[in-house]
C-alpha cells in the first residue's frame, strides 16, 4: 500500500512541481480597446525576432522595427530600419544611425519596452512576424490598436490562465 500511494504522489508531484518552476516566455498580440482580447499568442526563446514592416501612412515609405526579447522575458528595440525619414519616425541625426543598402538604419539600443502599440490601417500595409511566424493582422478593422508585448510565465500558471480560468482564445504554441 505505501508503495501505490508512494508511486501515485510520484506520478502526481512531479508534473505538478516542474509546472511550478518551469518559465515559459511568450509574446502576445492583443486589443487594448477590446479588453485586451488575444489576437495571437506564441511561446519564445530568448533572441527570437519580432518584426513589425509597415508602410509609413505619410511618407509611403518602407519602416521595419525589429524586436527582440531578452532572458529576463522582456521586450526589447533592436533597431528601426527605413527608408526615408518622416514624421513619427526616429532621430535619423542622431550618432547611432548608419545607411546600409538605401536603408537608414538607427540603433535602438536594445532599449526595453514594457509593450509596444500599433494602429493597424489599410494604407499602412503592416506585417508582423514573430519567432518566424506570421501574424495575419489583415482581419482587423481599420484603425485597430494592437500591443505586442513579452512576458516570463511559470507554465502551470500559464496553463490555468489559458484552460482552467477560461480564457483561451486560440493562439500558436509551439515553439
Amino acid at each position: 500500500m505505501k508503495r501505490k500511494t508512494g508511486m501515485a504522489i510520484l506520478v502526481l508531484g512531479l508534473p505538478i512541481a516542474l509546472l511550478s518552476v518551469w518559465e515559459l516566455r511568450t509574446v502576445t498580440v492583443t486589443l487594448p480597446r477590446e479588453s485586451g482580447h488575444r489576437i495571437f499568442e506564441t511561446w519564445v526563446d530568448p533572441g527570437d525576432d519580432i518584426r513589425l514592416r509597415y508602410r509609413h501612412s505619410v511618407e509611403l515609405t518602407w519602416v521595419e522595427g525589429r524586436f527582440q526579447v531578452d532572458k529576463q522575458g522582456r521586450l526589447r528595440i533592436l533597431e528601426t530600419r527605413m527608408e526615408s525619414m518622416g514624421t513619427g519616425l526616429p532621430d535619423t541625426a542622431a550618432a547611432d544611425t548608419r545607411s546600409e543598402a538605401d536603408q537608414i538604419i538607427v540603433d535602438e539600443k536594445k532599449r526595453p519596452l514594457p509593450a509596444f502599440r500599433f494602429y493597424v490601417l489599410p494604407i499602412n500595409q503592416a506585417q508582423l512576424a514573430i519567432a518566424g511566424k506570421r501574424v495575419d493582422l489583415s482581419s482587423l478593422k481599420a484603425g485597430s490598436l494592437i500591443e505586442i508585448s513579452a512576458q516570463r510565465v511559470r507554465a502551470g500558471a500559464w496553463l490555468i490562465d489559458r484552460y482552467v480560468l477560461d480564457r483561451f482564445t486560440p493562439t500558436e504554441t509551439s515553439s
